[in-house]
């Protein structure tokens, strides 16, 4: 008789075929810093709570240090002044738009994106 509930062994090879299934992709950026104080905490901040929002792990990369993106302690030792170039990696299934997210982020001087708002102050 065939059972309802997967056995151990069916389990165990379902979930290696899952895993193996899963397309995890990577990416990477090199990107300027134009904020005039660079990255200092605020912006750290910022990029380390976008950073978040992504499933991949985020690395950033500044003179021969590599850090963790999502770790505001982590990016604000890099002191990266204005004019440095921060090497960005992303390894997770979402690797290609936590990149372009976050240079953007970079880019725009650590501007966080506000939505448009179809209602205006009167």
């Amino acid at each position: 008789m065939i059972s309802p509930h997967p056995t151990e062994t069916e389990f165990s090879r379902n979930s290696r075929l899952e895993i193996m299934s899963t397309k995890a992709s990577s990416a990477s950026r090199e990107v300027m810093i134009n904020h005039e104080y660079g990255l200092h905490f605020r912006p750290a901040d910022l990029f380390a709570r976008t950073a978040s929002r992504f499933v991949s792990d985020i690395r950033v990369s500044f003179n021969d240090q590599s850090v963790n993106g999502k770790s505001i302690l982590d990016l604000a030792t890099l002191a990266a002044e204005c004019g440095s170039a921060l090497l960005i990696h992303a390894d997770g299934p979402d690797a290609e738009l936590a990149i372009s997210v976050l240079c953007r982020l970079v880019e725009s001087d650590f501007q966080p994106e506000v939505p448009n708002s179809s209602t205006h102050a009167v």
